[in-house]
């Protein structure tokens, strides 16, 4: 059943319109026929909740519109939440811009993600300068 899901997060994925202009990410680690789907998982969540603080642990329900931050490669992005099928969301991730800037990239950078790779809701990014660049507050004890 979590194979199907993951076969299905995969395929949605891979349907992702790419612009020839745009930074790619690396594809998500794909799974042999060997390996368990459920050790996955528990890594994935392991690798995200590592630096949360304990209060931040709870299962957070984001709803379309909700700033988040999320897990992709180990690394932590703000983003927003686009769209939500089951337990998965469509998520519109920013871009870091110098040190502790964020912006919108060019294209935007959809990826559907699983409820585990949400790590919190954060408050709306503030705009720090007339170029683009927002400042996220909550990003701070990630980088």
């Amino acid at each position: 059943m979590e194979e199907e899901k993951l076969e299905k997060k995969r395929k949605k994925e891979n349907k992702k319109v790419e612009n020839k202009n745009c930074r790619k990410r690396k594809p998500i680690k794909q799974l042999s026929e060997t390996e368990e789907s459920s050790s996955f998982n528990d890594e994935k969540e392991n690798e995200c909740k590592e630096n949360v603080m304990p209060s931040l642990e709870s299962p957070c329900k984001p709803k379309i519109g909700d700033y988040v931050i999320v897990c992709y490669d180990e690394s932590y992005f703000p983003g927003q939440v686009v769209s939500i099928a089951g337990g998965d969301y469509l998520v519109n991730a920013m871009t870091l811009s110098g040190k502790t800037g964020w912006w919108w990239p060019d294209c935007k950078d959809e990826i559907w993600y699983d409820k585990v790779d949400i790590v919190k809701i954060i408050n709306t990014p503030k705009a720090v300068n007339a170029r683009g660049v927002f400042a996220v507050e909550e990003m701070r004890e990630y980088l």
